[in-house]
């Protein structure tokens, strides 16, 4: 039985994030399109406005260079989709075993996928992304 959980918009956006990051990551050095619709079906996990709430996790990650997109889209759509240099050198970064960022987040979305997200998964998942945001902030030398 799939466990259900009451998820914060804080952990949705980690989840579509990581949704997003491990698709681009896949699919790297070609662009992609991405949808809200998308990231609700693969992950499970809907959202209040998603189509804002989507626009808005595509405008942070581009505002923070981690990804591009390559023309104006309608809302809940990123079209031609594809990790910037800095987004993709931080999904190749290894911590904590041989298994790059970006390997381990397609990972934990998979598990995602089959069992749904439980408080465990969801702070894993948390804890992938913050390790990819504090490793981009090592990379401009700015530390806590």
């Amino acid at each position: 039985m799939i466990e259900t959980t009451e998820l914060s918009n804080r952990e949705i956006g980690n989840l579509w994030m990581t949704y997003i990051l491990s698709e681009l990551y896949e699919a790297w050095p070609r662009r992609i399109d991405l949808s809200a619709e998308m990231a609700r079906n693969e992950t499970g996990e809907a959202v209040d406005e998603e189509d804002e709430f989507f626009d808005d996790l595509i405008l942070w990650l581009e505002r923070e260079g981690y990804i591009r997109t390559s023309q104006e889209s309608p809302e809940g759509i990123a079209y031609g989709a594809a990790l910037t240099n800095k987004g993709h050198a931080l999904l190749l970064e290894k911590e904590a075993g041989a298994r790059t960022m970006g390997e381990r987040m397609k990972d934990q979305l998979a598990s995602v996928a089959k069992e749904g997200v439980s408080s465990a998964k969801s702070e894993i998942i948390g804890q992938l992304v913050g390790a990819i945001i504090g490793a981009a902030a090592k990379q401009i030398g700015f530390s806590a």
